[in-house]
C-alpha cells in the first residue's frame, strides 16, 4: 500500500505566523527521501487568508493530478512535485488538510493514511 503523509506545518503558540513556501518544499521533499513515505503534502500559511501545500512524491502516486483537482485552488507542478495555494477566508489549516485527505482518497487506490 502507499504511504502518505500530510503535514500541518504551524506554531500553536503563534498560530499567525506565516511560512515561506520554499521550506513547505523542503519538509515535503525530506520526508519522502529519508522514510518510508510515498508522498507527502506539507502545508502552511503563507498569507493572510492564503494556504500553501507543497507536495513531493517518489513516483508511485501523481501529486501533480491531486494538486490540479481542486476547484478552490490553484495548483500545478510535475507528476513528483506539485503544489496548491488555496485563498479562502474563515478556514484553518486543518479543514485545508482535511480537503487534501478527501482528495487522495478520491483520486488514489490502495493509500495508507498517516
Amino acid at each position: 500500500s502507499l504511504h502518505i503523509f500530510i503535514i500541518c506545518a504551524l506554531d500553536p503558540k503563534n498560530p499567525t505566523f506565516l511560512l515561506d513556501k520554499d521550506i513547505l518544499a523542503k519538509v515535503a521533499e525530506e520526508h519522502v527521501a529519508t522514510k518510508d513515505v510515498d508522498a507527502c503534502f506539507v502545508i502552511g500559511k503563507i498569507d493572510e487568508n492564503t494556504y500553501y501545500a507543497s507536495s513531493r512524491g517518489n513516483g508511485k502516486i501523481n501529486v501533480q493530478r491531486i494538486c490540479e483537482s481542486f476547484k478552490d485552488g490553484n495548483g500545478g507542478g510535475e507528476f513528483d512535485r506539485a503544489a496548491v495555494l488555496f485563498h479562502i477566508e474563515n478556514v484553518t489549516i486543518f479543514d485545508i488538510k482535511e480537503k487534501i485527505k478527501e482528495k487522495i482518497i478520491e483520486l488514489t487506490d490502495d493509500v495508507d493514511y498517516n
